[in-house]
């Protein structure tokens, strides 16, 4: 391939990262051709490193370093509370969560799901039936982003939650959060605030 046949197909790989467009990735390209050999070769070592260092959470899908969990398990998942479980959109909203300290329950992060999974959702229905028969799994709560675009995919989780798991009480975080903001942006008091206020969903709700 020649010099421009090179930039061309770097530019496609880095368009593939999330929320980055055609000309982001081509500044990402010339700025990359601009460093050094040293700054180059340390990038991909340390990109090395962490594909090798970090593992998935078969509970939560997070990622995690691997010494920082046991029997292959997350310390967030081997440590909080297994009677409350949050699903969150992103590894960045579980984060921003944890930041706050109120929270003492364990996450589901949904895009960390395979694009299969994510249609049918039989991972997350398999950790609904664990936590319900091994940790008295009682409330599931909706730690979304009031975004217009995850109103459908609620809409569909509490389809087969009330199908498949009548005995769990479905929560929502409460109004404190304005609508189309990012969870992973929203700061401490606003969160608490949704977190303590969260509101049932009834059934009624479901259609």
């Amino acid at each position: 391939m020649d010099g421009e046949t090179n930039i061309e197909k770097l530019r496609e790989l880095f368009e593939q990262f999330p929320g980055i467009g055609r000309r982001q990735a081509k500044r990402f390209v010339y700025f990359l051709i601009r460093k050094d050999i040293h700054y180059i070769q340390t990038l991909i070592d340390e990109i090395a490193k962490v594909k090798s260092e970090v593992t998935q959470c078969p509970h939560c899908l997070r990622y995690y370093p691997k010494t920082r969990g046991e029997h292959g398990i997350c310390q967030h998942c081997n440590q909080k509370d297994g009677t409350m479980l949050m699903l969150v959109e992103k590894e960045s909203d579980l984060e921003n969560v944890e930041k706050m300290k109120l929270y003492e329950g364990k996450y589901f992060v949904l895009n960390n799901l395979s694009p299969h999974e994510r249609e049918e959702y039989h991972a997350l229905k398999k950790r609904i039936r664990y936590g319900i028969t091994r940790e008295g799994l009682r409330e599931l709560i909706f730690g979304f982003s009031l975004k217009p675009e995850l109103e459908h995919e609620q809409l569909r989780i509490q389809s087969f939650l009330r199908r498949d798991f009548p005995e769990i009480r479905i929560t929502a975080l409460g109004r404190g959060l304005s609508s189309g903001i990012e969870l992973e942006y929203s700061d401490g008091e606003t969160l608490k605030y949704a977190l303590t206020s969260r509101i049932e969903l009834k059934k009624k709700e479901d259609g």
